[in-house]
C-alpha cells in the first residue's frame, strides 16, 4: 500500500505532489541531476519536500557523487607535479592516507581537503613551513602576482589590492583585491596597498 504523504505542519492528508529534476554543480567532476518532490498542502499551504526519504536519496547521491571526484582531483595534481607522498609528507599524514582516499570512500572532510588542494595547490607549501605566517604572506602576495601577469597578458586589466591589517599582535592577515577588466595588452599596471601604504607598480609586457 502506498504511504500517503503528511504535512508536517498541520499533519493532514490532503497534499498534492509534483517532482522536478534539478542538476546540481559537483567540484570538479561532472555535475548531478536529482529528483526532488515537492508537496503543497491544501489546508495549511505549507510547500516543500514532505519525505526525509527524498532528503536521503539526494544527500546520498551527491556525496557518491563527490567521492568519485576524488580519484580525479588526484590524477590533476600529479600531472602537475604534486604527488601523492609530498601531500601526505605536507601534511603531516600517516604512509598510504592519499592512497586509500583514492580505492576506498574518501569521508566528507578528505574529500574538503582534495578539493582546497585542488584550489590552491600552494597551500602545501604552507603547509610544509608548519603553517609559517612569513611563508603564508609570501605565497599569497606571490599567487596574487602570478594571477595578474596572467591575466595582463590575455589582455585583461587587473587591479590587485593586498591589504595587510592586524588580526592579533603577532598575526597580520591580507585582504586581496582582482578587478578585471579589458585594456590594451602592453600596458600595464599593479595597485598594491600594504602596511606602508599604497604602492604603484607600471609595467609592460612585449
Amino acid at each position: 500500500m502506498k504511504t500517503k504523504t503528511i504535512c508536517p505542519a498541520c499533519g493532514s492528508s490532503d497534499v498534492v505532489s509534483s517532482e522536478k529534476t534539478r542538476t546540481l554543480p559537483i567540484p570538479y567532476s561532472d555535475s548531478v541531476k536529482v529528483r526532488e518532490k515537492i508537496s503543497t498542502c491544501s489546508i495549511c499551504g505549507m510547500k516543500g519536500d514532505f519525505s526525509e526519504d527524498e532528503n536521503i536519496k539526494v544527500h546520498n547521491k551527491i556525496t557518491t557523487a563527490k567521492r568519485e571526484s576524488v580519484p580525479r582531483i588526484l590524477d590533476w595534481l600529479s600531472e602537475h607535479g604534486i604527488r601523492m607522498a609530498y601531500i601526505e609528507r605536507a601534511l603531516d599524514l600517516p604512509t598510504r592516507t592519499v592512497n586509500r582516499w583514492r580505492s576506498k570512500a574518501a569521508s566528507s572532510s578528505a574529500i574538503a581537503l582534495v578539493q582546497i588542494i585542488r584550489t590552491y595547490p600552494w597551500i602545501l607549501e604552507v603547509a610544509e613551513s608548519g603553517f609559517s605566517e612569513e611563508v603564508a604572506r609570501n605565497k599569497l602576495g606571490e599567487e596574487a602576482t602570478r594571477e595578474y601577469i596572467h591575466a595582463s597578458s590575455q589582455g585583461v586589466a587587473m587591479e590587485c589590492s593586498v591589504h595587510s591589517y592586524p588580526i592579533t599582535d603577532n598575526i597580520t592577515g591580507f585582504h586581496v583585491l582582482l578587478n578585471r577588466g579589458k585594456i590594451p595588452p602592453t600596458q600595464h599596471s599593479a595597485l598594491f596597498y600594504g602596511p606602508e601604504g599604497e604602492e604603484q607598480c607600471n609595467y609592460s609586457i612585449s
